[in-house]
């Protein structure tokens, strides 16, 4: 049997940075998210053959050398990937199989890959709800949350389709209003670069806790905010959700900027992107800017602003992709039997 699962990304609009100690990626502050329904990670997968788990023993002895499986094989875009990362979830969701067997895992996304756009997210949210059906283990949204969270922080909200919530300290998010509570909000994804971010955000989170001496003050900032946000979208006020959303990422980044050493995925477009959003909204257009670990930004505004937005932001920064996109649903799979005369489960 072949199992394909289908996720879009989950953007933080008001942030998670941060984890606490002694967890694994139990978030230090609560985040309040949306499903991004223009973005895709695609993840097949199908049982590892002999001849797979040889091919890609290279890539994964580090792996290896933490405990992993070699009869599991990951590819990433066609690129064979250690095993660590990815281990958690696959032995999570195995845990609970009757029949436990090894699993080749390909995937691919249609955006830029590990270059701040949460490509983990949904990768990782893929991953866990396309091995539940390929193990037929029946477990919840949010035990497979749980589980995404094992690998990815930000993929727990991604098996959840529209707004999310995760709850500092939680183990699992939840659903918070389907996309359908505000069909005409938009997100234009405003693409600066697609590299690898030079710092991940795994490391830059750890740096900030434990050297930004702003970071206790943005974790006592992010409860005001994360209450904020929510009742902002309850009320679908976007000028009361921008603000909050404005003040979360800058606040984050501030913990970045003073971290030691300090670390900037800011590049010239970005701050350009960033003051031709306050023009913008100096003429009244309901556009509101945020970003995460990477260089990118994503703007926030109505479907009656769009073409605005966009006029303005090809004249002013004109080396931009700019991806519309809607809130998506949740994770989608589907499966099929293999080709007759092919390996049998």
């Amino acid at each position: 049997m072949t199992v394909v699962a289908e996720a879009s990304p989950s953007l933080a609009l008001i942030k998670y940075w941060g984890k606490q100690p002694g967890g694994i990626n139990l978030a230090a502050t609560s985040s309040l998210a949306v499903t991004l329904g223009a973005l895709h990670s695609r993840t097949s997968i199908t049982e590892t053959s002999p001849g797979l788990a040889a091919e890609a023993a290279d890539a994964q002895k580090d792996a290896t050398a933490r405990g992993s499986k070699l009869d599991d094989t990951v590819a990433i875009d066609g690129r064979n990937q250690q095993l660590v990362r990815f281990v958690p979830v696959i032995e999570g969701v195995r845990y609970h199989a009757r029949r436990p067997r090894p699993v080749h895992v390909e995937s691919s996304n249609d955006f830029p890959t590990a270059a701040g756009l949460a490509s983990s997210s949904s990768g990782l949210a893929a991953l866990a709800v396309g091995l539940d059906a390929f193990f037929e283990t029946g477990l919840s949204r949010e035990q497979l949350s749980a589980v995404a969270r094992l690998g990815s922080g930000s993929a727990c909200r991604a098996v959840f389709g529209g707004f999310t919530v995760w709850p500092a300290g939680a183990e699992a998010a939840r659903a918070f209003l389907p996309a359908e509570h505000w069909e005409d909000l938009r997100v234009l994804i405003v693409v600066l670069a697609e590299s690898k971010k030079p710092v991940p955000s795994r490391e830059g989170m750890e740096r900030a806790r434990l050297s930004s001496p702003y970071y206790d003050s943005w974790l006592q900032t992010s409860k005001e905010l994360f209450a904020e946000g929510c009742t902002a979208v309850e009320r679908r006020d976007i000028e009361r959700l921008g603000w909050a959303m404005r003040q979360s990422y800058l606040a984050m980044f501030g913990t970045m900027f003073t971290s030691d050493p300090p670390f900037i995925y800011w590049l010239p477009q970005s701050l350009a992107v960033i003051k031709q959003c306050e023009k913008l909204r100096s003429g009244a257009v309901p556009v509101w800017e945020t970003m995460d670990a990477g260089p990118q930004v994503k703007l926030l505004t109505l479907e009656s602003a769009t073409a605005e937005v966009i006029a303005a932001l090809r004249e002013n920064v004109p080396d931009a992709r700019i991806i519309i996109s809607g809130l998506g649903g949740a994770p989608t799979v589907e499966s099929s039997a293999r080709e007759k005369g092919g390996p049998h489960e």
